[in-house]
C-alpha cells in the first residue's frame, strides 16, 4: 500500500502537458520581447541621424610688418588717415588742443548742410545782402581777415555761399550763413557744439563761425575725424575740390589751398590767424582706381612754403606706408571641423585674402561657414571668410579632408 501511495505522490508532482506547454510558451515569449528589444534598439541607433559635425572657428589676426618711417614737419603738430579708417598716427603721439582757424569752416559747412541740407539737383535758398553784411565785410578787411566779395542787395544762393565758406575761405561768408540759418552767432555756436559733442569731437570746440576766434580749437586726431565727415559729405567733398568758381555779383573767386594743383588731392581746407599759424588739413586719392582717400593735418607752422612742403613730404612718406596686404596666406587653417565618430577635417582657404589698405593697420576676420553634416568630400565648398570691415574682400573656404558617416559599430554603442 505504501508504494502505490509513494508513486501516487511522484506523478502528482509531475507538470502536466499543458503547464509544459505554457512553460514553453512563455520562454518564447521572453525570447521574442529580448530579440525585438534588440532589433529596435538596433534599427533606432543605425537610423538616428548623427552626420552633424563640430564646427571650431580661428580667429586670426594680420602680424603687421614695420612701418616706413613718416616725413613729419619740424615744428607744430600733424596726423595722417583714411577717410574708411579715420586717424592712423600722431606726430610725436601728441594730439594737444589749439587754435585751427579757417580749418574750422569745415564744422560750419557741416553744421549748416545738417541744419538746412541742398538736394543734388538744387543750390539752395537764396539769400539777400544787407548793408549790416557790408558791415561785416569790412569788419573782416580791416582785421586782414579772408573774404568773399559781396554787394549790397546781391541775391546768393546757399550753395555759393558755401562756396565762398570753403574756396577763398570768407569770413563774411562764415558769418552770413551762420545768422541766416540759427538767427545769431550764438545760436549757431550752441548747436554747432552740440553737433561736435553727437559726433564724438571731445578735443574740439567753437567759439565763432569763421574761426577767427583763437578759442575756436581742435586737436590733430579730431580734425582727421572731421576730414572724414567732410568727405562723406557729397556737397562740401563737391566744392573743396574746385580751384575756383565764378559767382554772380561776386565774380570768380579762387580756392587758397595751394596743394589742389598736386595729382589727386582732393581738398580740403587752409587756416591761418597768429595764434593759429599756418594750418592745412588736405586729401588725397590713392590706391586701386583710387578708391582710397589719404587724410593729413597740419597744424602750427610759421610759413606757408614751410607748411605746403611739410604737407607734401607727409604725403609721400605715408602713401609708401599702403599696399597691398595679404591678410591670409593661401593654404591657411581657418578652422577645423570634428565628429563625435572621431573623424577630422582642418577648414582651408585655397587662394590668399588680400586687400589693399595701411599696412600696420589690424585685419581681423570673420567666418561664415554653413552646418556640415558627413559626409563631405575632400575639397568641398563650406563656406568664406570675410574681412571683418569689408564685406566686399573674402575667399572661399574648403574642407581638407573628406568626412564620412560613422560605422555600424560606433552606431550600435553610441545611441545616447
Amino acid at each position: 500500500m505504501e508504494v502505490v501511495r509513494s508513486r501516487y505522490r511522484y506523478k502528482k508532482n509531475q507538470p502536466t502537458k499543458k503547464e509544459s506547454r505554457l512553460k514553453r510558451y512563455r520562454i518564447h515569449l521572453l525570447v521574442i520581447f529580448f530579440v525585438g528589444i534588440i532589433l529596435s534598439y538596433s534599427c533606432l541607433a543605425l537610423n538616428k541621424p548623427v552626420s552633424a559635425v563640430t564646427l571650431n572657428k580661428s580667429t586670426i589676426n594680420k602680424v603687421q610688418p614695420s612701418l616706413a618711417e613718416i616725413i613729419w614737419p619740424s615744428v607744430g603738430q600733424g596726423a595722417i588717415g583714411d577717410r574708411d579708417d579715420g586717424v592712423y598716427q600722431l606726430m610725436n603721439n601728441s594730439d594737444k588742443v589749439a587754435p585751427i582757424a579757417s580749418m574750422s569752416k569745415l564744422i560750419t559747412a557741416l553744421v549748416i548742410l545738417e541744419k538746412s541740407p541742398i538736394e543734388q539737383s538744387s543750390q539752395g535758398e537764396i539769400y539777400t545782402i544787407t548793408q549790416d553784411d557790408i558791415n561785416t565785410y569790412y569788419n573782416y578787411v580791416v582785421k586782414f581777415g579772408s573774404v568773399m566779395p559781396v554787394q549790397l542787395g546781391q541775391k546768393i544762393t546757399q550753395y555759393d555761399l558755401l562756396q565762398g565758406l570753403l574756396l577763398p575761405s570768407g569770413n563774411n561768408a562764415a558769418d552770413y550763413l551762420a545768422v541766416w540759418k540759427f538767427g545769431s552767432i550764438e545760436n549757431y555756436k550752441k548747436y554747432a557744439n552740440e553737433y561736435l559733442a553727437r559726433h564724438d569731437l571731445s578735443k574740439t570746440h567753437v567759439d565763432d563761425a569763421s574761426g577767427f576766434s583763437p578759442q575756436t580749437v581742435s586737436s590733430p586726431s579730431d580734425m582727421i575725424k572731421i576730414g572724414q565727415l567732410a568727405l562723406q559729405n557729397e556737397t562740401i567733398s563737391q566744392i573743396v575740390i574746385k580751384q575756383s568758381a565764378v559767382i554772380p555779383g561776386s565774380g570768380e573767386i579762387k580756392n587758397v589751398n595751394r596743394m589742389l594743383t598736386d595729382q589727386n588731392v582732393v581738398g580740403l581746407k587752409t587756416g591761418s590767424t597768429d595764434e593759429a599759424g599756418k594750418c592745412l588739413i588736405f586729401a588725397v586719392k590713392h590706391g586701386p582706381n583710387l578708391s582710397h582717400t589719404f587724410i593729413g593735418v597740419i597744424m602750427g607752422q610759421s610759413n606757408w612754403s614751410e607748411l605746403y612742403s611739410s604737407a607734401r613730404s607727409m604725403t609721400q612718406s605715408a602713401l609708401a606706408n599702403f599696399g597691398n596686404v595679404e591678410v591670409l596666406s593661401a593654404q591657411t587653417s581657418v578652422g577645423n571641423a570634428e565628429t563625435r565618430w572621431g573623424e577630422a577635417s582642418n577648414l582651408i582657404i585655397k587662394q590668399p585674402l588680400e586687400i589693399y589698405g595701411w599696412k600696420s593697420k589690424s585685419y581681423e576676420t570673420r567666418l561664415d561657414i554653413e552646418t556640415l553634416k558627413a559626409p563631405k568630400k575632400s575639397g568641398e565648398k563650406v563656406g568664406k571668410v570675410y574681412l571683418a570691415d569689408n564685406s566686399n574682400t573674402s575667399q572661399d573656404i574648403f574642407l581638407e579632408n573628406s568626412l564620412s558617416r560613422p560605422d555600424i559599430f560606433w552606431r550600435l554603442t553610441n545611441y545616447w
